[in-house]
């Protein structure tokens, strides 16, 4: 198929582009983030943030997800060029602080059979961490405690902060190349800060700065990401009413997005994390704004978006909106509740294939089907077999099956136009329970749907505060 040829003309998705984060411009416009707020966008951005944008936007193409797993990194000496000479700061000496609960007061007492953490950046420098190790920043020392993995661009360790006692995620910029997404992370995530997004369940960034020529970028620290929460549930997928309140605090995620003019351009699994699935479960947070922007006619050809999760417009080179958000969103709704991807491709042409087997049924033209890819012998077992003691909650939730579907079926729209809004999926009966308060107002299970989400309510009040 002819990618070109589906190009139409310039349509503007309400609510899109209000706001810009990159823009030295004073755009000061109402925001709609929730009703009872008034908040600007700041006036004016730095120079260098300036310059961050367009360095992005340079490489982005080389950063965005590639439907191949691997990629092959070149001209080296050219990409060390690229960086401004002034952001390569000179290694930093350890500096000793005052020794607190037993940990060491130098790097010097660090036992040598500690483990060690390496990264090799492009021009083939090599940075060891161990245990025990102070990295200093402007503001404070960071001691490290031990290895988290690596992101999408660099390693992650986690760390203490030595002067409030707080415990950070340090994520280590691990290749030259990946400097410049790593500061428009920076860009976006300082600004959005600015407009409250603690409240918004988007990740907390503290700050950032140079260690020995790698660029760092210090997080609050979260626990796991949706696929590993997944995966360690019964069955390997959640309930409906564990589903639930995710689906809130994402689509309110998204909502705050939208009204910032922000297009996330890469939501799955891997980049919702769960604050604390033990002390706070369900309560999570929208990571790695690495591959966003703010400008989709900018991006217009790009395959934006991880495959699996990429909306047919993204496929037909089409003009988009941050409605390509919500189809990403749709897909982890029916990943979580099925416990498999909903459309897992191995290129564009079997996504689109899959795509169009979904939605073939001339009843739902230009719907997808979700209940088609549920397992009959799931359905039977779970709502057809005999429950004579709970058949109002098996009732109940089967109502709540239904109800979910219908809204699946709203964010998984083929045409982006009639995709259903971040605003709307926050009134749709599924998040709200209206469906529910009827005929079985008195059960079991509509008692525990609403505590899950009046504890997760309260949990975004106590962040909200932080």
């Amino acid at each position: 198929m002819d990618h070109q040829s589906t190009r139409r003309g310039t349509r503007t998705d309400p609510g899109l582009g209000k706001k810009n984060l990159f823009s030295k411009t004073d755009k000061r416009e109402q925001s709609c983030i929730s009703s009872g707020d008034s908040t600007d966008i700041p006036a004016t951005l730095t120079r260098a943030a300036e310059e961050k944008k367009k360095g992005y936007k340079k490489k982005l193409q080389d950063r965005i997800p590639k439907d191949s797993p691997s990629t092959t990194k070149t001209a080296t000496e050219q990409a060390i060029r690229e960086i401004p000479s002034d952001l390569l700061k000179k290694p930093v000496e350890t500096k000793t602080v005052s020794k607190t609960d037993g940990e060491p007061s130098s790097i010097s007492s660090v036992k040598d059979h500690q483990p060690k953490y390496s990264i090799t950046v492009s021009h083939n420098s090599e940075l060891n961490i161990s245990e025990g190790d102070l990295i200093p920043s402007p503001t404070t020392h960071y001691l490290a405690q031990k290895y988290l993995g690596n992101g999408a661009y660099g390693m992650v360790i986690q760390c203490r902060n030595v002067t409030t006692g707080e415990t950070v995620a340090l994520k280590i910029i691990e290749s030259l190349w990946d400097i410049d997404y790593a500061q428009v992370e920076e860009v976006i995530l300082q600004n959005m800060k600015k407009l409250n997004s603690d409240r918004f369940n988007i990740v907390r960034l503290y700050e950032s700065f140079f260690y020995k020529e790698h660029y760092c970028l210090v997080f609050e620290l979260l626990d796991m990401d949706l696929q590993k929460f997944k995966r360690i549930s019964p069955g390997q997928h959640l309930q409906l009413k564990q589903i639930r309140p995710i689906l809130q605090q994402l689509a309110t995620a998204l909502d705050f997005l939208n009204s910032a003019g922000i297009i996330h351009a890469d939501l799955k699994p891997d980049n919702i994390m769960l604050v604390d699935h033990v002390r706070q479960p369900l309560k999570v947070k929208v990571i790695d704004f690495g591959i966003s922007f703010d400008d989709p006619e900018e991006m217009l050809g790009q395959n934006v978006q991880t495959l699996w999760y990429r909306a047919p417009e993204i496929l037909y080179q089409d003009h988009f909106s941050g409605k390509i958000d919500v189809w990403s969103l749709g897909c982890i709704a029916a990943e979580l509740s099925m416990g498999k991807p909903l459309f897992r491709s191995k290129d564009e042409d079997d996504l689109m294939g899959k795509i169009a087997v979904a939605q073939r049924d001339p009843r739902h033209e230009g719907n997808l089907l979700p209940h088609a890819f549920w397992p009959r012998s799931w359905m039977e077992g779970r709502f057809m077999g005999d429950h004579p003691v709970w058949v109002q909650d098996v009732q109940a939730e089967y109502c709540d099956l239904q109800c979910f579907m219908d809204l699946m079926t709203q964010m998984l729209m083929m045409s982006q136009y009639k995709r259903i809004t971040p605003g709307r999926i926050l009134q749709h009966p599924f998040i709200t329970m209206s469906h529910l308060q009827g005929s079985y107002k008195n059960s079991l299970y509509l008692k525990s749907c609403k505590d899950l989400m009046d504890i997760c309510q309260d949990q975004s009040s106590e962040d909200g505060g932080h």
